[in-house]
């Protein structure tokens, strides 16, 4: 049974333009025209950002300005290296060191499905030391305080895993 041990957050990050503030609305604006995100039909982030795009009502005006990378980590590339005028990616990649430098708006959590991160003990592993140690880890608040200066949040608890 998968556990979930923390909730990933959506950025809007720029290399280039000052977004701090910026609500997903603001990405309508001609200076942004070229917009990255994770490709949805593989990525859960992607996913994510095009529903929250969808819920302020704004993924039919940008979607042909929409570029694809095929996780988080391509599209913050893509950002900072100038091929995208602003990313939407994970606030764990926005708090990175070569990332870090430049402001990030946080995207309302409310505008799409929970990013959770699960973890699952498997057959082979359910008698490996090792195995068992990380999920105590994992539990641990000291876990969860590593968890949250890394840009991700607690889960609610009771929360499903396919949630």
């Amino acid at each position: 049974e998968p556990v979930i041990y923390a909730l990933g957050r959506l950025v809007l990050w720029s290399a280039n333009h000052d977004v701090k503030g910026l609500a997903l609305s603001g990405l309508t604006q001609d200076r942004f025209r070229r917009i990255a995100i994770a490709q949805p039909a593989i990525a859960p982030y992607g996913q994510r950002a095009r529903e929250a795009l969808e819920a302020v009502g704004v993924w039919a005006q940008i979607e042909n300005r929409v570029v694809y990378g095929e996780n988080i980590s391509q599209v913050a590339q893509m950002s900072a290296s100038g091929a995208a005028d602003v990313a939407i990616t994970a606030l764990s990649l926005a708090l990175q060191d070569g990332l870090a430098e430049r402001p990030y708006a946080l995207i309302d959590d409310s505008l799409h499905e929970p990013l959770a991160q699960s973890m699952v003990v498997t057959a082979r592993g359910q008698h490996n030391n090792a195995a068992r140690n990380f999920i105590k880890f994992m539990r641990h608040t000291v876990a969860a305080d590593i968890l949250v200066r890394a840009g991700f949040q607690m889960p609610v608890s009771g929360m499903a895993a396919g949630s």
